[in-house]
């Protein structure tokens, strides 16, 4: 009944679309989708779409990437036509290439002041030696400094195609109409065929404990302790996602034990990342560099315990229904729906799996 329409278009890429040269290419690309078409300046892209209230952008993660938009459901027909300009007629334009990769840049050194974040590359790089997983979506400065007009315009004509997307809508519309409107607006986006992303190695979780470490001049520590873990579609993925928040949460184990009674870390949480691949659950601890070993040593005993001892009734029922709560609250935008039935349909789950 809200008068609003959201429409997310998704396509497998990604970082699974990236390689060491080409590493951020899909964020980048996802950047320069509002920076004006071959029709529309930047600036005139910009207007039309604040004339209806809407918004529109590229998105861009480890597994995919695409076209988010959302305005007002009487705006539909002027919507779709800015949506398919934008999907159509990417411009590229050299002199926004040149603004986004100053923007870029800049982030790059913003991030090499962020200990958590690098803790995280470095993890992940260790975690995944040889698959695109272990790519930065920012990308690096090497990387980032060799992007142009002809390898943004490749990625986009390769990956963005009908046969390799999902189109989701969702809001105050009626279903036949909108998929009308949507065939009249696409009429002129051919495919060129089956798309095929690059050939990847499947992670394997590693023999032996590895470390990899960062040392910079700061009173801190950051630590990530993790794993190989789940994929999109492993049955298990439930239960890790109970797991996690029975470990990591603001009650969870972790904070109890580390931060409050042994006061070991400022912040501490677990984590799980799934992915079309393999993912990887993590738990994350920061604080002192004297208590480093001790942080360690304590993250350890806390997960050998949710090992061998069995998770309390009251525990257990504390971290579903977080899980449950925070879902229904996170699904309540539009938005959020769309995106979720493009991913889980993308990724073969089917668009009810949630």
């Amino acid at each position: 009944s809200v008068p609003l329409v959201s429409l997310r278009l998704a396509f497998r890429g990604g970082l699974l679309a990236e390689n060491e040269k080409t590493e951020g290419i899909s964020s980048f690309v996802s950047e320069m989708l509002s920076r004006g078409t071959t029709t529309r300046s930047a600036t005139q892209l910009a207007t039309d779409v604040e004339d209806i209230a809407g918004e529109i952008s590229g998105f861009a993660g480890r597994n995919s990437f695409g076209i988010q938009a959302d305005f007002l459901a009487e705006s539909l027909d002027t919507g779709l036509d800015l949506f398919a300009d934008i999907l159509l007629h990417p411009a590229f334009e050299p002199d926004e290439i040149e603004k986004l990769r100053v923007e870029r840049r800049a982030a790059l050194r913003r991030r090499e002041d962020n200990l958590g974040t690098k803790a995280f590359e470095l993890f992940q790089k260790e975690l995944y030696p040889a698959h695109p997983y272990r790519f930065s979506s920012l990308g690096t400065v090497a990387s980032v400094d060799k992007l142009d007009r002809p390898a943004l315009a490749a990625y986009w004509a390769k990956y963005a195609q009908p046969e390799n997307g999902v189109l989701a809508v969702v809001g105050d519309v009626e279903p036949d109409r909108v998929v009308e409107a949507i065939r009249a607006h696409l009429a002129d986006w051919k495919g060129s065929g089956a798309v095929t992303l690059p050939a990847r190695p499947t992670p394997s979780a590693p023999a032996k404990e590895r470390a990899a470490t960062l040392v910079k001049n700061k009173n801190q520590s950051h630590i990530v302790y993790g794993f190989l873990a789940l994929s999109i579609d492993d049955p298990d993925l439930a239960a890790l996602d109970v797991l996690t928040q029975v470990l990591g949460g603001q009650g969870g184990r972790l904070f109890v034990e580390l931060r409050d009674k042994q006061s070991l870390a400022y912040s501490v949480t677990a984590f799980d990342m799934e992915g079309v691949d393999p993912g990887s659950f993590a738990v994350y601890m920061a604080g002192e560099p004297a208590k480093l070993e001790q942080s360690l040593d304590g993250i350890r005993a806390e997960l050998t315990k949710i090992v061998d001892e069995p998770v309390g009734a009251d525990e257990l029922a504390r971290a579903k229904g977080y899980l449950i709560g925070t879902q229904a609250v996170g699904l309540q935008r539009f938005g959020a729906q769309a995106m979720q039935l493009a991913l889980d349909d993308l990724y073969g789950l089917g668009p009810t799996h949630y």
